[in-house]
């Protein structure tokens, strides 16, 4: 082709063209069945409490699914918008209580936003906190869930009278892969 013979308009044809197999090639890690999102992050997922009487524990778990609705909840469900459908404007929190062999344990659970900006950075990731506490003293407290994968992402929580906390993490790779 002589490059004389070149029109202006198919060099900035050539140009764009170029400019959006970069934007197709370069967004592509994000593009997943439709949806323009990141596929590592998971979806959604709860917090289940536990009073185990006979085993003489209490526990709060992250699982992926509601396995026991009574007592499980989505910490998306534990924020308020105020009808904005933006902005979480309150939070709240589940109290519930446990009678193991030494006396009655307190647990609490609580969302803890990426972002109070549904749509800003981290906007559309959840986190949640839970804390145990017995007469009126916080035995532990954790977050569950993660914002990012550089951190450590709590799965468990479990107390037994007259024992430390067992506190059970994953990376953050792992809570975030497929």
């Amino acid at each position: 082709m002589d490059p004389s013979r070149v029109q202006p308009h198919s060099v900035v044809f050539l140009m764009i063209l170029g400019l959006i197999l970069l934007v197709t090639f370069w967004c592509m890690p994000y593009y997943n069945g439709g949806h323009a999102v990141a596929r590592e992050y998971p979806e959604s997922f709860v917090l289940q409490y536990r009073c185990d009487t006979k085993g003489n524990y209490v526990q709060v778990q992250l699982l992926h699914d509601y396995t026991d609705p009574e007592n499980s909840w989505d910490p998306w469900t534990l924020v308020d918008d105020g009808g904005t459908g933006r902005y979480i404007k309150k939070t709240k929190t589940i109290q519930k209580s446990c009678v193991l062999s030494d006396g009655i344990y307190i647990v609490e659970i609580g969302p803890e936003p990426c972002s109070y900006d549904t749509l800003g950075r981290n906007g559309a990731m959840m986190m949640a906190w839970a804390k145990v506490s017995k007469d009126g003293k916080q035995l532990a407290r954790a977050d569950f869930g993660a914002c990012t994968t550089d951190v450590k992402v709590t799965t468990k929580l479990q107390i037994r009278p007259g024992q430390e906390a067992i506190i059970e993490e994953i990376s953050g790779d792992d809570y975030f892969k497929d």
